[in-house]
């Protein structure tokens, strides 16, 4: 969907320029399906972006987005979903109906398969439909004045959205994109470009790359702003600042506790045991009657560098099942609640 609407904005030599290839479109009509054992008669409604119905063992129970009741057993939960306008998506924070990744999907056949999910909506008011991007200004690190405006350059390639300020009596004005100097100045061969007319005090052209812009107005000297748009994702310098802020902690008496469910965070607990720091680390599933640890958590343990909790009771399950979305977040409720603080602690300092 997100694709679609990228390739829909294409544009050269101020014209709609529609992509020459196949743009896969969602599919409207999708049927989500989940095998659930229920120990007792559950009452929950099933957030849908679209409209449709719930039923369980093809008996209906209702529509989605209403409180419909969940009988006790083991059984299929089948959600229809019909949305025309974007895709359809389904949502419940329940543990047993989660919507995770042990959710499958059909497009009422007979071949399910692996829902699509991300981590990122996971609260009812974010929409899936809606890409989670992040702005920030971009200065320009020259402004070069040429013989009918200003060349802008910022440094380094970009994408995101420009914003010429006062436009008001300056009559037509240009904007012209580059990846090079020589090709923003090329005004008659550049492939990107904006003509804006004078009205309102300020206009702001739709997101694209560039690195330098050329603007020019038939009267005055327009300014621009410009923002760059960007997926917001954490860098490995911000896991350095953690991991050495985590080891300070430890080394000054702090006992770090730890789901260990990330990759950074079995990291950080490890080189801690590494260096003789005490942890406290949580279980993804309870501790059997005769549970037997590794001889080095034995160690461990009886030296009073590791603490072992789980909040739940032991249940057999195979090696390679994966931890659910719901259980990661049962963990981590866990480790805050042990230690009453939050989670960017170490940003704070």
């Amino acid at each position: 969907y997100h694709s679609m609407l990228l390739h829909s904005r294409r544009t050269e030599y101020d014209h709609d320029y529609p992509a020459m290839w196949h743009i896969s479109r969602p599919e409207y009509s999708v049927r989500f399906l989940k095998q659930v054992d229920l120990k007792e008669p559950l009452e929950v409604m099933i957030h849908a972006r679209g409209k449709g119905f719930v039923r369980v063992d093809r008996k209906f129970l209702g529509g989605v987005n209403q409180i419909v009741t969940f009988p006790a057993g083991q059984y299929e939960v089948e959600v229809a979903v019909l949305n025309i306008e974007t895709f359809p998506a389904i949502y419940c924070d329940v543990p047993e109906l989660l919507t995770d990744e042990t959710w499958v999907a059909d497009l009422c056949d007979v071949d399910p398969k692996p829902v699509g999910w991300e981590p990122g909506f996971y609260t009812l008011e974010a929409d899936p439909a809606v890409f989670p991007f992040a702005y920030k200004n971009l200065e320009p690190v020259a402004e070069e004045p040429q013989a009918n405006g200003i060349l802008y350059d910022f440094g380094v390639e970009s994408f995101g959205p420009v914003t010429v300020c006062h436009t008001e009596d300056m009559g037509k004005i240009g904007l012209y994109y580059g990846e090079s100097r020589e090709e923003a100045l090329d005004t008659e061969w550049t492939l990107i470009r904006e003509k804006v007319a004078a009205a309102d005090e300020t206009y702001t052209a739709p997101a694209r790359a560039f690195r330098y812009i050329y603007v020019t107005a038939e009267q005055g000297t327009p300014q621009i702003r410009a923002q760059l748009e960007y997926l917001p994702i954490e860098d490995k310098a911000s896991f350095t600042l953690q991991k050495q802020r985590c080891l300070t902690a430890a080394s000054e008496g702090a006992i770090l506790v730890s789901a260990r469910i990330a990759k950074g965070e079995q990291e950080i607990i490890d080189t801690a045991i590494q260096q003789g720091f005490p942890v406290i680390t949580i279980e993804d599933n309870g501790l059997p009657e005769r549970y037997h640890p590794s001889e080095r958590r034995i160690d461990l343990c009886a030296t009073n560098k590791l603490l072992i909790v789980t909040p739940w009771r032991y249940i057999y399950r195979h090696t390679h099942e994966p931890i659910s979305v719901a259980e990661c977040k049962t963990m981590n409720c866990v480790v805050q609640a042990m230690c009453r603080t939050k989670d960017s602690w170490w940003k704070e300092q």
